[in-house]
C-alpha cells in the first residue's frame, strides 16, 4: 500500500512538479509541536494507503520554511492538493476526512 513520503524544500518540485506522474498530489504541512496535527497525521496517513491515485507527502513546517513561504502557509496542520503542478485547492485546520477527500479527484 502507497505510504505517505516525506517532501523537503530540496526536492519539493521534484516530487510535486516534476516527478513524470500524471498523479495529483496532496501535500499536508505539519508540526508535532502542534496538538492539532497529533490527531489530523493518522487521518492524512489512512487517506494515503487507502489513495492509489494520488500521491501523498508530508512536509514539516519547521524544517521546511521556503514551502511553506511559498505557498503562504499560515496555520498548520494545512492540506495543499496539486494537479500538474499546480496548487489547484487546500485547507487549513484539523478538518474531518471527509473534508480533505472532497478536495481529490473521484475514484
Amino acid at each position: 500500500m502507497p505510504e505517505m513520503v516525506t517532501v523537503t524544500d530540496a526536492d519539493f518540485d521534484k516530487v510535486v512538479r516534476e516527478d513524470g506522474s500524471d498523479k495529483p498530489v496532496l501535500v499536508y504541512f505539519w508540526a508535532d509541536w502542534a496538538g492539532p496535527c497529533r490527531h489530523f497525521t493518522p487521518i492524512v496517513k489512512e487517506i494515503a494507503e487507502g489513495r492509489h491515485d494520488i500521491v501523498v507527502a508530508g512536509a514539516h513546517a519547521d524544517d521546511n520554511p521556503k514551502a511553506v513561504e511559498k505557498f503562504e502557509v499560515r496555520g498548520i496542520p494545512t492540506v495543499l492538493l496539486f494537479q500538474g503542478g499546480q496548487r489547484v485547492s487546500g485547507l487549513n485546520g484539523a478538518v474531518p476526512k471527509k473534508e480533505i477527500e472532497r478536495l481529490l479527484p473521484q475514484q
